[in-house]
Formats: C-alpha cells, sequence, structure tokens
C-alpha cells in the first residue's frame, strides 16, 4: 500500500515515453522517502528502482536511459529542498 503526500507539483516527478515500450513513470513522495512506479514495477526508493532497472535490462542503453533518470530524479528532489 502506498501512502503518497501530494500537496503540490514538487512532491511527483512523471516521465513520459521512456524505454523500448513507451514507459511512463512517477516518482512520488511519501513520509518516508520517493517511491513509484514503472510499467510493471513498483518500487519503494530511487535505490530500489535502480536494482530493479540491473536486474532486467543489465548494462544495455535502455538501463543507462533508467539509471540517467534516477539521477536526475535525485538531483530534483535535493533541488526542491531548498524551496
Amino acid at each position: 500500500e502506498k501512502n503518497a503526500l501530494i500537496y503540490s507539483r514538487l512532491d511527483y516527478i512523471f516521465v513520459e515515453s521512456l524505454g523500448n515500450n513507451g514507459h511512463s513513470i512517477i516518482f512520488f513522495r511519501e513520509k518516508d522517502g520517493w517511491s513509484g512506479i514503472c510499467g510493471k514495477f513498483d518500487f519503494k526508493s530511487i535505490d530500489n528502482f535502480r536494482d530493479i532497472i540491473k536486474e532486467h535490462y543489465g548494462d544495455s542503453l535502455m538501463a543507462k536511459e533508467y539509471l540517467l533518470l534516477a539521477d536526475l530524479v535525485e538531483v530534483r528532489i535535493e533541488r526542491n529542498k531548498q524551496v
């Protein structure tokens, strides 16, 4: 069960058309951190997202695309803490 804490646009990040299947991915803030949904995968944290991507896509270019997104999300989260 997810307990999203979405009060403003700073509390979620939505990305569309990623990977070969054009997945939509949403990262959202919860009381204990950030989690989200990517296609058929639910993830509990950004590190968990990275682990799932590495497990399913290995060292492929698709994995690199998703992992770059994880880096971008972390930067955005840090930047939003300053707002």
